[in-house]
């Protein structure tokens, strides 16, 4: 079952260096209670919810999703477990996150990926190296993050983003615009990341310490700053509230 290889993947490659967050348990009960709401809400409201994926199918994948339930856990576990039901729908507007206060305790750690990537559909490129080891290029080709190989780390994450139908670009679009965050959630925290990559044919091995978010984010703006002239895009409101504009 779906469910099943994902909670497989995770206890396989999910165990790291660094403690991993300390998160509320849920009890069985409250968790099953909001995964039958869940269902019942999807039952009531959305207006396709079997255009892609049969009724059996997806009643398979919820009665396989409360059987999991075996014990308490913290809405990141739970996660594991709810987002690639979610991703089965097939509907982009199905999108799962944990909480706000992990989201946040994720963000204050001090032992994040230091770099920013590219998916391609098959191979995963560095794109901003905001590491302090300046030895990593970017274009690397990236082939394991901590022994694990890339492969298994995009298509873990990848089983769990929702996606329109059978189209694949909303969850690697996801995924290159969050794959620190994602990363971290499937796979947990390092002191260092082992790093293995291709760069003109060239294989190498990189150590890269993990970062706290604010030293990422100067090193990125010193390492790529952003061109004299050029300016982000921003929204202005005008008169009506409904109205507004780009510049």
């Amino acid at each position: 079952m779906l469910v099943a290889s994902i909670l497989f993947l995770f206890l396989s490659y999910g165990n790291s260096q660094s403690p991993p967050l300390e998160l509320e348990k849920f009890s069985i009960e409250d968790i099953k209670e909001d995964i039958n709401y869940w269902k019942a809400l999807l039952e009531k409201r959305h207006p396709l919810l079997y255009y892609y994926t049969p009724k059996d199918s997806l009643d398979q994948q919820f009665d396989a999703l409360l059987n999991s339930v075996n014990s308490p856990m913290t809405d990141l576990e739970l996660f594991h477990l709810m987002a690639p039901v979610a991703a089965f729908i097939r509907d982009g507007h199905n999108t799962f996150l944990p909480g706000m206060a992990t989201i946040n305790k994720i963000a204050e750690r001090e032992d994040l990926l230091p770099f920013e990537v590219h998916f391609n559909g098959q191979e995963l490129f560095l794109k901003y190296n905001l590491s302090k080891n300046d030895s990593l290029k970017d274009g690397l080709i990236i082939t394991h993050i901590n022994k694990v190989k890339t492969e298994v780390i995009t298509q873990q994450i990848i089983s769990a983003l929702p996606r329109d139908g059978f189209n694949l670009q909303l969850p690697i679009s996801a995924l290159n615009n969050q794959f620190r965050f994602y990363y971290h959630v499937f796979f947990g925290f390092s002191e260092t990341y082992e790093v293995k990559g291709l760069q003109e044919e060239n294989s190498g091995t990189y150590l890269v310490e993990g970062c706290a978010l604010d030293s990422i984010r100067q090193i990125r703006k010193e390492r790529y700053p952003i061109p004299n002239g050029h300016k982000a895009i921003s929204c202005h409101s005008i008169d009506s509230p409904n109205t507004a504009f780009l510049t």
